[in-house]
């Protein structure tokens, strides 16, 4: 497995994760943070880590390179954008799920460009 798909499978994996969390566990996450409970936000946040499982798994079956490069960039505009949200937030207010944030935004982000520079 070459490091970009390596990257990219490391990504579906949180994000699933994510998405089964924010499902299963929407008051507990949403109390660590402080952006409050809102389980129907919460709910919309899941479908998004849903659907990025979606773009990454089509990306891991394609053989088209391109393909692969292009997800895998997607994913670090995203990864910055996240990972700035969670530390503004963490700024203003001390809560563990915006410091989780920051911590697997910046991890998913090395990883990823990794992955694309290798």
């Amino acid at each position: 497995m070459r490091p970009l798909e390596f990257a990219l499978v490391c990504w579906l994996i949180a994000c699933l994760i994510a998405g089964l969390l924010q499902i299963a566990a929407p008051r507990r996450i949403g109390a660590s943070s402080s952006w409050g409970i809102a389980v129907g936000w919460q709910r919309e946040i899941a479908l998004w880590n849903f659907a990025l499982c979606v773009g990454i798994f089509y990306a891991l079956l394609s053989r088209d390179e391109v393909c692969k490069l292009f997800v895998g960039r997607i994913i670090v505009v995203l990864s910055v954008l996240l990972g700035i949200n969670h530390l503004a937030s963490a700024l203003s207010a001390r809560a563990p799920t915006h410091t989780m944030g920051i911590i697997a935004n910046g991890l998913g982000f090395a990883l990823i460009v990794w992955g694309l520079l290798y």
